[in-house]
């Protein structure tokens, strides 16, 4: 093979026998270095002790590979505490991530098989799906897991650059672990908790924030539902600490969703409405994929509906009236969003001055819509254009009756709900409607 240039095939087998005789000749080297003056061997030894750290840990890269996890885990344990023996806070970092998520592995058998890797490991991203009431077993692995992780992430020094990037690796699996905690922890919770916790599901996020804004507000729970959703809520933090350290923006933002809705269901106290729409302001700072097209439009709908929540009863009508405006224009903008692209285009050239509505016309606009309409699967845009005329039409109605505008004004507002009103009904000419109403309330809002 040397002659032809071929590359040599090592069969599993042979790689076993030559890293066990390895292992063995490392530590007969220790068992003879023993013997020595530590003056003299010190270097020798650490070599030796570094060899036989890498032997632990390829050992437990092919035992993983071949299906033998409980060997595998073995290795790589002893193989962390021979680096760490020899100081070397980084390897034994390196392993112990690759650990974690084998432990992972045998913990979350549930898990999609498409998420395997090479070494029949979880993929990260596959940790927040399939969210199910989790076991005793699998409560106890996410605890030693975490605990494993900081132990090991607090030991490295961010200031080294290759350092630095271990430990934003050991971070973002940190937060997805206890992020996947907090979420099992929502799954136990009743309605309508329970449902928060699959908009960290991209297929699931829209339908169920639907679902969300559509419930009826939450009773009283019990004092161990409360107590839950507080573990949870507390769980949330954590994981957005986290993905912060590791400047995981996307999980991040994520997070930031869930805790809006999370917010949202709790009470209608005006206080922790604003913490809910507080959230949503910093989900939507983050969220830059476009692939979470459907969890941008889940955000703006829950801005939507907090925003007329967080008034206070007992404030003046023209606060009432503001929050309502407000609302409605945000409305506005997401149902422009799914209208036609010939009929924006055809806006975005006609418009100017005061009455263009710059962010709908925008190419992030389309991108969100395309990347809805493409795979609408379960009728989730259908649902969304149905709430949104319902939630919109509802808005202005209580605009129309709260509002101490002058009569000429009052007039023209009325006159452009009938006109979208007459749109909807005719399926023509909607985004002209939209755009003229949304430029009205504009008007309206900065003159307040």
């Amino acid at each position: 093979q040397k002659e032809l240039e071929e590359t040599l095939q090592v069969m599993p087998t042979q790689c076993e026998r030559w890293l066990q005789s390895t292992v063995s000749l490392c530590l007969r080297a220790l068992h003879q270095l023993a013997a020595v003056p530590t003056e003299v061997t010190a270097e020798l030894q650490v070599q030796a002790r570094f060899l036989l750290a890498r032997s632990y840990s390829k050992l437990g890269h092919l035992y993983a590979s071949t299906g033998r996890f409980t060997k595998a885990m073995t290795h790589a344990k002893q193989g962390i505490e021979l680096f760490n023996a020899i100081k070397d806070k980084l390897e034994a970092a390196k392993l112990q991530l690759w650990l974690c998520r084998l432990q992972l592995r045998m913990a979350l058998p549930q898990a999609p098989s498409s998420g395997r890797s090479d070494f029949g490991l979880i993929k990260d991203r596959d940790l927040l799906s399939g969210i199910p009431a989790a076991t005793a077993a699998e409560d106890t692995a996410l605890r030693q897991v975490v605990q494993q992780l900081q132990k090991s992430l607090n030991a490295l020094d961010s200031e080294v650059a290759e350092e630095r990037h271990v430990h934003a690796d050991g971070q973002a699996l940190l937060g997805r672990v206890i992020l996947r905690q907090a979420l099992v922890k929502l799954a136990k919770t009743p309605a309508p908790f329970n449902t928060c916790g699959r908009l960290c599901e991209e297929e699931l996020s829209l339908l169920s924030a639907l679902e969300l804004l559509q419930a009826p507000e939450a009773s009283n729970t019990s004092a161990e539902s409360s107590e839950v959703t507080k573990d949870a809520i507390e769980k949330l933090h954590q994981a957005v600490s986290c993905f912060r350290s590791s400047q995981s923006q996307s999980l991040c933002a994520l997070v930031h969703v869930c805790l809006a809705y999370v917010y949202f269901c709790s009470r209608s106290d005006p206080r922790i409405q604003r913490l809910a729409l507080t959230h949503c302001q910093h989900a939507l700072e983050q969220l830059r994929e476009p692939r979470l097209a459907a969890t941008r439009v889940a955000i703006r709908l829950l801005e939507a509906k907090v925003t007329r929540r967080s008034t206070q009863k007992g404030q003046s009508s023209q606060a009432s009236w503001t929050s309502d405006a407000k609302a409605a224009s945000i409305l506005c903008e997401v149902a422009l969003r799914f209208q036609p692209i010939p009929a924006v285009q055809s806006v975005s050239r006609a418009g100017d001055g005061e009455s263009e509505l710059p962010e709908p016309v925008q190419s992030s606009s389309d991108r969100v819509r395309d990347a809805l309409l493409c795979d609408d699967q379960s009728g989730e845009v259908a649902q969304l254009m149905t709430y949104l005329r319902q939630e919109l039409s509802n808005t202005l109605l209580r605009l129309l009756k709260l509002t101490d505008l002058q009569d000429s004004v009052l007039r023209e507002l009325k006159a452009l709900y009938c006109s979208l009103l007459t749109a909807w009904h005719s399926e023509n000419g909607q985004v002209e409607a939209l755009t003229a109403l949304a430029s009205q309330i504009r008007k309206l809002l900065e003159e307040a």
